[in-house]
């Protein structure tokens, strides 16, 4: 086998050119036996924990868990908006979905126990594939009055065109939303899977968008409205709504690694004054993929 012959080809080398040092010869055949062994293993493991990696539950003492702390079924039947919310009202870190369909009736919104907006709130699912959340059909259906499923915020700042009805701003810090989907489920005309908002760290990474409905209807995929940026938008899939991603406002930016649209209904990505940076964008469709409506905007 390989050893063996590796074992050989050492002390054929070593015995042919130092007949005299035998028995080193084999202690140092040994030693590098061993040392092959032991990357072999390492490289091993270090592959099995990349791949379950996406899969690994979080410690409970280091995560806001909404089912063992705040009764969420994740059964695609029960309702747990109110369980969910709750745990952002109350936390600010990492709030914890475990594998599960979690149904919600209403914006699963960035904030405090006060009522206020309040950023510094991380949703991170174990598993991009089977945690999802999943907007009750016929909920929102008003296209002129679009809402988020999930809604991220800013505290409201001195910048006059901060709109803190919305939680529009520049002090979104430390938003994220990691390994999940958003499924704006069906009849659902005046849905946006995510309304995003974060400034300087903020991040949407192995995130799945997509309208459960049969005509793919929806607003917006990825909605980045509010003075979003600087930020991360990372292995992000975007299905069906009439946008899948919208951008505005020129004195910010965001940057896109590895995006797939598929079959939106009037452009992929309409920008709008921002400057937006693309690494592996990939299109589906047969509408235009980019729109870009001013002269200020730009995109790389």
């Amino acid at each position: 086998d390989f050893t063996t012959r590796l074992q050989r080809r050492l002390l054929f080398c070593q015995t042919k050119f130092y007949p005299d040092t035998l028995m080193k010869t084999r202690i140092l055949s040994s030693w590098c036996l061993l040392a092959v062994v032991c990357a072999f293993s390492f490289f091993t493991l270090m592959s099995s924990q990349m791949m379950s990696k996406a899969q690994q539950p979080f410690p409970e003492a280091a995560v806001i868990n909404v089912q063992t702390r705040y009764g969420a079924k994740g059964d695609g039947i029960t309702d747990d908006t109110s369980a969910i919310q709750k745990a952002l009202n109350e936390n600010a870190g990492i709030i914890y979905l475990p594998d599960g369909e979690y149904l919600v009736s209403d914006s699963l919104k960035w904030m405090g126990q006060d009522g206020k907006w309040a950023p510094f709130r991380t949703l991170q699912g174990q598993s991009r594939e089977k945690t999802i959340i999943r907007l009750k059909d016929k909920t929102f259906t008003d296209s002129q009055k679009p809402q988020g499923v999930i809604h991220t915020a800013s505290i409201p700042s001195q910048w006059p065109a901060d709109s803190p009805q919305v939680g529009s701003g520049h002090n979104a810090f430390n938003n994220n939303v990691y390994d999940l989907t958003i499924d704006t489920g069906r009849g659902n005309s005046g849905a946006i899977g995510l309304d995003f908002n974060a400034s300087n760290v903020g991040t949407v990474e192995n995130v799945s968008i997509r309208s459960g409905d049969e005509n793919r209807i929806g607003v917006t995929g990825l909605s980045l409205l509010r003075y979003v940026g600087p930020c991360l938008i990372k292995n992000v899939s975007i299905e069906g709504f009439d946008v899948g991603i919208d951008s505005d406002d020129w004195d910010l930016s965001q940057t896109f690694e590895n995006i797939t649209l598929k079959h939106q209904r009037k452009v992929g990505i309409r920008n709008t004054n921002n400057l937006l940076s693309f690494r592996k964008l990939h299109s589906v469709n047969q509408v235009s993929v980019i729109e870009n409506n001013r002269d200020v905007g730009g995109i790389a």
